[in-house]
Protein backbone atom coordinates (compact mmCIF):
# COMPACT_ATOMS: atom_id res chain seq x y z
CA UNK A 1 0.00 0.00 0.00
CA UNK A 2 1.28 3.38 -0.85
CA UNK A 3 0.72 6.49 1.58
CA UNK A 4 1.26 9.76 0.73
CA UNK A 5 3.48 11.89 3.43
CA UNK A 6 3.36 15.38 3.77
CA UNK A 7 5.67 17.81 5.78
CA UNK A 8 8.90 15.37 5.37
CA UNK A 9 12.02 17.70 4.29
CA UNK A 10 14.90 15.84 5.64
CA UNK A 11 16.58 12.47 6.90
CA UNK A 12 15.52 13.24 10.30
CA UNK A 13 12.04 13.35 9.01
CA UNK A 14 12.29 10.19 7.22
CA UNK A 15 13.59 8.37 10.02
CA UNK A 16 11.03 9.33 12.11
CA UNK A 17 8.48 8.45 9.74
CA UNK A 18 9.97 4.97 9.34
CA UNK A 19 10.14 4.70 13.35
CA UNK A 20 6.28 5.37 13.61
CA UNK A 21 5.76 2.51 10.70
CA UNK A 22 7.27 0.02 12.11
CA UNK A 23 6.00 0.57 15.47
CA UNK A 24 2.81 -0.57 14.00
CA UNK A 25 0.94 -3.88 14.59
CA UNK A 26 1.37 -5.61 11.96
CA UNK A 27 3.41 -3.86 9.48
CA UNK A 28 6.30 -6.27 7.50
CA UNK A 29 7.89 -4.80 5.10
CA UNK A 30 8.37 -0.66 4.70
CA UNK A 31 10.20 1.78 2.04
CA UNK A 32 10.01 5.57 3.02
CA UNK A 33 10.85 7.85 0.46
CA UNK A 34 11.42 11.34 0.98
CA UNK A 35 11.63 12.37 -2.64
CA UNK A 36 8.58 11.01 -3.79
CA UNK A 37 6.69 11.92 0.10
CA UNK A 38 5.61 8.98 0.27
CA UNK A 39 5.95 5.31 2.03
CA UNK A 40 5.32 1.89 0.89
CA UNK A 41 3.82 -0.63 3.58
CA UNK A 42 3.41 -4.06 3.47
CA UNK A 43 1.82 -6.72 5.79
CA UNK A 44 -1.07 -7.18 7.63
CA UNK A 45 -1.89 -3.62 9.62
CA UNK A 46 -5.23 -1.30 10.08
CA UNK A 47 -4.68 1.75 7.53
CA UNK A 48 -6.18 3.62 10.44
CA UNK A 49 -3.67 2.83 12.93
CA UNK A 50 -0.52 3.90 10.45
CA UNK A 51 -2.34 7.44 9.57
CA UNK A 52 -2.23 7.86 13.00
CA UNK A 53 0.92 6.56 13.84
CA UNK A 54 2.41 8.88 11.21
CA UNK A 55 0.17 12.12 12.29
CA UNK A 56 1.15 11.71 15.74
CA UNK A 57 4.46 12.57 14.95
CA UNK A 58 3.51 15.88 12.76
CA UNK A 59 2.90 14.51 9.20
CA UNK A 60 -0.37 14.52 7.14
CA UNK A 61 -0.80 11.09 5.61
CA UNK A 62 -3.08 10.65 2.79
Amino acid sequence: MLIKINGMSCNNCKKSVEEAIKNVKGVKKYNVSLEDGCAEVEGDFNITELKQAIENIGFDAE
